[in-house]
Formats: structure tokens, sequence, C-alpha cells
């Protein structure tokens, strides 16, 4: 596994989430499996992407492990995998994000990004 960004981030990069919601931190022994979970993203309320962690390419294990090979890893990092089909380009017409909309990443067992 190569992340092409993995190297260019590092210890150097940090991003501000300005709503946590009900995200919550979650330990291994809490998540019976990491490779089976619904993950729904939400734009202003609509429902525009539905999957599950089972279509990952690379597994959950796998992705954190590559990770921490080239950054520190702390509680309450958020790990970015990619996303789903349902992006608002693929739309026909293009539904973009606009400033004020509000976007909701909800994982099962571990809660909701807003």
């Amino acid at each position: 596994m190569n992340p092409p960004n993995l190297l260019k981030a590092g210890d150097t990069v940090e991003i501000t989430i300005e709503q946590v919601g009900t995200l919550q931190i979650v330990s291994a022994d809490e998540i019976e499996d990491p490779h089976q979970l619904n993950i729904e993203t939400k734009v202003n309320g609509e429902i525009r992407q539905q999957s599950n962690t089972k279509y990952f390419i690379f597994p959950i294990d796998e992705i954190i492990s590559t990770l921490s090979k080239g950054m520190t890893l702390e509680p309450g990092d958020v790990i970015a995998t990619g996303t789903p089909a349902g992006v608002g380009f693929g739309m026909n017409p293009p539904n973009l994000l606009k400033a004020g909309d509000t976007v909701e990443i909800t994982i099962e067992q571990v809660g909701t990004l807003q």
C-alpha cells in the first residue's frame, strides 16, 4: 500500500473539523467487524452515498498500519479513506457542495461526523 499523500503529509499537516457531532472514540474491541460497517453520507439531510467498509480497497488494519509508519496517529484522529459512488460531480447535472451545506457522514458503531 502506497498512499500518494502519506509522505507529503507526515506530522506537519493538520486539518480542522468545525463540528464533530456524535462521533465517538471507540476501541478495536468495541467493533465487532471493522470490515462490515455501513457508511452513509447525507448532504442537507439528503442521502448521497451508502456503502460498507467491506468494499474498501485496503483493509482497515492495513490502512492504519501504513499511516502510522509515516505519521503519528493520536486518539481522535480522522482517517479519510476515499469516497464511494454518489459524489455530486457525477450527478446529471452536477450537484456540488455549496457554502452553508451540511454534510453528515455516519459509520455504523462509530457515530456521525458533521
